[in-house]
């Protein structure tokens, strides 16, 4: 349970659908905690072994006496070190991050837990690591109560969560000095005074090397804020910075005076000063037709404002070239907080009790021992270790060291950035050919239109038709074929049966087929010319198609269309069809109603094992057919249906009303609209999206709920969206996604 992320809602509600009964909670809770021990201590002794092992290369590294084992594994150095050498202070280099188990705003850091790690930068194993937890479930219930039952307390930590991250630096350095390293080079990020907590611990000198991507972004974030002073700086502009800083770096890595020297000579770069530049630089090698690539329309920056202030912008990292120079990278941290997620989900809140510290040291294990490390607490506890995990752990460490070994050739990372590349420059290019059509708050520039605020909206209700509409009605069995499945799909042949009269007719899509549907149905098309089996065949336009349809259906009108799936995906389609074409009240004079043959034959044959209209032919009438084709499915429909003997009496009870049917699709259709005014909430993050759909689906829209605010403000938007239908609310009366909209909506 641990090891695969879940939680005990998580595994009760998995093995109720297994039809299995869950253990009682408590029950779990006491095994977590026997299993807890022997993962903790398992993930201790990796770390120690992972020390060890650090410890190895690092003195294989410095000792001249190895020097002729540099091409042996970790584990053949360490043992041929000579014990007396093996116990020397030895020097090295760790990564070091902070993960917390909430994700931050960006403004407010509130975790009740966080993750320190250390990771050895040669071995890329876990050296070390700390659990801050700063909340307690049992002290929490019992708080305020004169005694507090003794009880083993989780928390060990009372400051604040940003504190976290220094705290457990210095706790780990001074773990792994113990074991006679020196740390003499700690590579973390910038986003907090780590460094100062660790050399108040330490009595020797600790230098620090910046992680290269957040330096990256660091840069980034310094460019786009000079945008709003500066407008020329596009995101292509500062694209272009991050790259030439991006390219310094690489072509310098570990010298730090040619590493200034670089970031130097970037700014008089771009504003056309080719003076200074390298042999890197295409102006020294063709003065007269060299063009910035990365710049707007190719020519230099101008301006000497902008220039001071790219000048004090990298001035900032000049200054800070010794740390940025090596090219540390904390990597293997960020992926290993990853792996933390995955079995302590941020959306779940373990950090009050021990279970955050029994799956924090679940991933550790993990990432020191491979998935094998189950089979290890297994043994531990008595069980089994079982051969479908032993299989399963090896074929799962065996993916991984495959994944490593492609991920970091050169190919790999060339396809990856051509990838990137090439569906960005695609994106460039539509987004100028299609101008502005979409935006964030696109919505909110235009004034709203509404001055009403509808009542309560609710999906129609289908209505059946009555035992005289069905038997006073013709049957014709009727199907259609769309370009895809999607429910603004084109209709590109539509056919019906009735007794022996019969019609097909083929439309021209105006959509692309999706390679599915091409598959299914054997059609496709090229240009106006519409293709059945690689062979052309006769079509017309959408709306004639469908005239050409009313027109065969009026000498049998009134009818009932019959068909199957036909509620779920023919109908909706072919009611959008006439509705786009202008034809919806000429289609109601035609059709009384619709059957769906699906849940029929389901209610009538429940035992069969699918109920596909091919299966079902194969099983009732023991033939094949050309499924996928329109007249072809109609015709062996109707067969069917005489076969089985279904009449008109079965089919009255899975009918309904056209009426109805297109109400629904109207107020369907109308409920997507309001739901594309809506959309500026969820990219501000206001609002789920699930939320928006039931603001959608109850009738509102970004207007009306603007309009709310401005006749009454949170009173009347509260009002609005608490409103009683069928004895519950709109659509929420929870008071605080009601404010934080509020304050959304009241500034625009």
């Amino acid at each position: 349970m641990m090891h695969s992320g879940l939680g005990y809602n998580q595994m009760s509600n998995f093995m109720a659908a297994m039809e299995v009964p869950a253990p009682h909670h408590s029950a779990v809770k006491q095994w977590e905690r026997k299993v807890g021990s022997h993962v903790r201590s398992i993930a201790e002794e990796s770390c120690k072994s992972a020390i060890q092992e650090e410890k190895a290369i690092m003195w294989s590294e410095t000792s001249e006496e190895d020097n002729a084992l540099s091409s042996s594994t970790t584990d053949h150095l360490y043992a041929k070190a000579p014990v007396e050498d093996s116990q020397k202070h030895v020097e090295g280099e760790f990564k070091y991050d902070m993960g917390w188990q909430k994700r931050g705003s960006g403004r407010a850091y509130d975790s009740r837990s966080g993750v320190g790690t250390m990771i050895g930068n040669r071995s890329g194993k876990i050296c070390a690591y700390g659990v801050r937890i700063k909340d307690c479930k049992f002290c929490s219930v019992h708080k305020g109560k004169e005694n507090i039952p003794d009880h083993v307390c989780c928390r060990n930590w009372t400051g604040s969560s940003k504190a976290m991250e220094a705290d457990v630096a210095g706790e780990l350095v001074k773990k792994v000095e113990n074991e006679n390293i020196n740390v003499s080079v700690l590579i973390m990020d910038d986003d907090c005074t780590t460094l100062a907590r660790v050399r108040q611990e330490l009595t020797h000198d600790i230098e620090k090397w910046s992680d290269q991507n957040h330096t990256v972004k660091h840069l980034g974030n310094s460019l786009y804020n000079l945008q709003k002073k500066h407008k020329v700086l596009s995101a292509k502009v500062i694209k272009h910075l991050q790259k030439c800083f991006n390219y310094a770096l690489a072509q310098n890595k570990g010298k730090p005076d040619d590493f200034k020297g670089a970031l130097k000579q970037i700014v008089p770069h771009v504003f056309g000063d080719h003076q200074s530049c390298g042999t890197w630089c295409g102006y020294q090698k063709d003065p007269q037709n060299y063009r910035h690539n990365g710049l707007l329309y190719g020519r230099p920056l101008t301006g000497e404002g902008l220039r001071a202030d790219l000048n004090s912008v990298f001035d900032l990292f000049i200054q800070n070239a010794e740390r940025i120079a090596p090219g540390g990278s904390t990597k293997d941290v960020e992926s290993f907080n990853n792996m933390i997620a995955s079995k302590a989900p941020k959306r779940i809140h373990y950090s009050a009790s021990e279970s955050i510290l029994n799956r924090v040291a679940c991933a550790v294990a993990q990432k020191n021992e491979g998935a094998t490390y189950v089979n290890k607490v297994n043994n531990e506890i008595g069980i089994s270790p079982g051969n479908v995990m032993e299989s399963h752990a090896k074929k799962l460490d065996m993916l991984r060291e495959k994944r490593r070994s492609v991920e970091n050739t050169v190919a790999f990372k060339k396809r990856k950035l051509q990838r990137k590349l090439s569906q960005k420059n695609e994106t460039a290019v539509k987004e100028v050919r299609e101008g502005v059509t979409y935006c964030s708050g696109v919505a909110l520039s235009h004034p709203s239109e509404e001055t009403e605020i509808p009542s309560p909206q609710l999906l129609p209700d289908s209505t059946l038709l009555s035992n005289e509409q069905v038997w006073d009605r013709n049957t014709v069995f009727c199907d259609i074929e769309t370009t895809s499945l999607h429910s603004d799909t084109d209709i590109v042949q539509i056919a019906a049966v009735c007794g022996l009269n019969k019609f097909n007719q083929y439309i021209t899509p105006t959509k692309a087929f999706t390679p599915f549907a091409s598959a299914i149905t054997e059609l496709t098309s090229y240009g106006n010319t519409l293709f059945y089996q690689g062979k052309p065949v006769q079509s017309v336009s959408l709306k004639n198609g469908l005239q050409n349809f009313l027109s065969w259906l009026k000498p049998i009108q009134p009818c009932i269309l019959v068909g199957h799936n036909f509620h779920k995906f023919d109908l909706p389609r072919i009611i959008r069809a006439f509705h786009i074409s202008g034809l919806t009240d000429e289609f109601q004079e035609s059709v009384t109603g619709c059957v769906d043959t699906y849940p029929m034959f389901k209610k009538m044959f429940p035992d069969l094992e699918k109920y596909s209209q091919e299966h079902l032919v194969s099983v009732f009438s023991h033939e094949k057919y050309n499924a996928h084709n329109a007249l072809g499915d109609v015709e062996s429909l109707q067969n069917l249906c005489a076969t089985v003997g279904v009449g008109k009496k079965e089919m009255v009870e899975f009918s309904c009303t056209l009426e109805s049917s297109v109400k629904k699709w109207v107020y369907t259709d109308k409920c997507h609209k309001n739901e594309q005014t809506l959309a500026t909430l969820s990219e501000h993050d206001v609002l789920s999206k699930g939320m928006i759909h039931k603001i959608a689906f109850s009738g509102l829209t970004l207007g009306h709920l603007k309009l709310a605010v401005q006749r009454s403000g949170y009173d009347g938007l509260s009002q609005l969206l608490s409103e009683k239908s069928l004895g519950k609310p709109r659509v929420t009366n929870r008071k605080n996604i009601i404010e934080k909209l509020f304050v959304f909506l009241k500034d625009f």
